[in-house]
């Protein structure tokens, strides 16, 4: 008896000692879960404040750059009318008519020689918002300029202080009139250095022939912003890949304030359009990036694409042709036409251009599901079934890839894997 209570209590144990095990495994398994949800969340925050850090930096700095420029401007105004000025100041001094004249008289001539020459060089003059590189060469002269002109007036700072402690008559206003002067001489070469060098050629450009639109170059990974057009252009992405199409139409939007003529921006901005399915802003989009830069592929991809959703069928093709026209090479082109071909009836031209894209791209479950589409509309099931067999195990996630799979083996007569199919394509759609 005393045995058999032994084996029970040793059994209880065991069993206690096995859930206690198991409690302790989910709970550190859920404590686990928790905190690489935690790490998630403060990446998240960091990268966003890290984004946020990024565009407060830009934008400041164009301010500045800006509001130093508009100085620069002002100061110029103020050097040419400087004769009017103080012809003005004399006249309220001493009342003479002739001064009065003179500032009228230099006013008016210099207003007429403004006229004559806007007038003249109307179409020779083409003025162009500032770029993000004349930004950072702006910077780079000022704050070069600046630190110059501090150090040059050192010894005028040395002397001004020195005044205040030397004994004497002549040696103290010496020494202070000597300080203003050689405090002034280095600020007046700076003021002139700004004058002279600080973008006139980068407001106006005079040129009798027309400019080529800049095309932008691929952004580089890895490499920080430094600009507010590199700042938004990168927010839209990240933003469009994660399906925040407003925040991004937002963001390029930012990017075409600041870059007008940028053929890229507008093409990304068309692209979220047609993802949002405003298909008619989508081919406006996407129509200007084509004429800022009538090479962008991604740009003709695009506006086809958006054409082919909005059932013009035709100018679909067209769009898509021109793209791969451009590049041979790019996969998107042939599955687009592909998929515009299967949906107008051109069920040969669709498998000939979709086996194409699953050349240049063999791990596209959209061409395999496409082309499968097409084989099962021609006839031929077996092919249809392998090529959508192979879609899902690219993406097992994709429910009309299991749907159109059912059409296939309901047409071929298999009932029980055609209802599997279904059931998954509902669950799918459901989850």
């Amino acid at each position: 008896m005393l045995l058999r209570l032994l084996e029970a209590l040793c059994w209880l144990v065991a069993f206690l000692s096995v859930v206690a095990m198991k409690v302790l495994r989910a709970l550190a398994d859920f404590v686990h879960v928790q905190l690489i949800r935690l790490l998630h969340l403060l990446e998240r925050c960091a990268l966003w404040c890290a984004r946020m850090y990024k565009s407060t930096e830009a934008y400041v700095r164009m301010f500045s750059v800006r509001l130093v420029w508009l100085l620069v401007q002002l100061l110029r105004l103020s050097i040419a009318f400087t004769p009017a000025i103080g012809a003005g100041i004399g006249y309220l001094y001493w009342q003479r008519e002739f001064l009065l004249w003179s500032a009228a008289g230099w006013t008016l001539l210099l207003l007429v020689i403004g006229v004559v020459l806007s007038v003249k060089m109307k179409n020779q003059i083409e003025v162009r918002a500032l770029t993000p590189e004349d930004f950072a060469r702006m910077e780079q002269s000022l704050v070069a300029e600046l630190i110059i002109a501090i150090f040059r007036c050192m010894p005028g700072i040395l002397a001004f202080v020195l005044s205040w402690f030397i004994q004497g008559k002549i040696m103290p206003g010496l020494c202070f009139w000597g300080g203003i002067v050689w405090m002034i001489a280095p600020l007046g070469l700076f003021a002139l250095a700004v004058i002279g060098e600080f973008v006139p050629d980068s407001v106006a450009q005079v040129s009798t022939q027309p400019q080529e639109p800049r095309s932008d170059p691929p952004p580089v990974p890895g490499r920080p912003c430094k600009t507010g057009y590199e700042v938004h252009m990168r927010h839209g992405k990240i933003q469009s890949r994660g399906g925040e199409y407003d925040l991004a139409i937002q963001s390029f939007s930012f990017a075409i304030e600041l870059r007008p003529d940028s053929a890229l921006a507008f093409q990304k901005r068309g692209d979220v359009y047609r993802l949002k399915r405003n298909y008619d802003q989508a081919i406006k989009d996407c129509s200007r990036a084509i004429e800022l830069d009538p090479k962008l592929v991604e740009a003709f991809w695009s506006r086809g694409s958006a054409h082919r959703w909005k059932g013009n069928l035709d100018q679909a093709i067209d769009d898509l042709t021109k793209a791969i026209e451009l590049d041979p090479k790019y996969a998107f082109s042939y599955a687009s036409r592909g998929e515009t071909h299967r949906q107008k009836g051109n069920l040969d031209q669709a498998i000939d251009d979709l086996t194409k894209a699953i050349e240049l791209d063999p791990k596209s479950d959209c061409s395999f599901g496409r082309r499968g589409a097409a084989y099962r509309q021609k006839g031929n099931l077996d092919q249809a079934i392998d090529d959508l067999t192979k879609a899902i195990e690219l993406d097992p996630k994709e429910a009309e890839w299991f749907e159109w799979r059912a059409q296939a083996y309901e047409a071929r007569g298999d009932a029980e894997k055609a209802a599997s199919d279904r059931t998954e394509a509902q669950r799918l759609k459901s989850g």
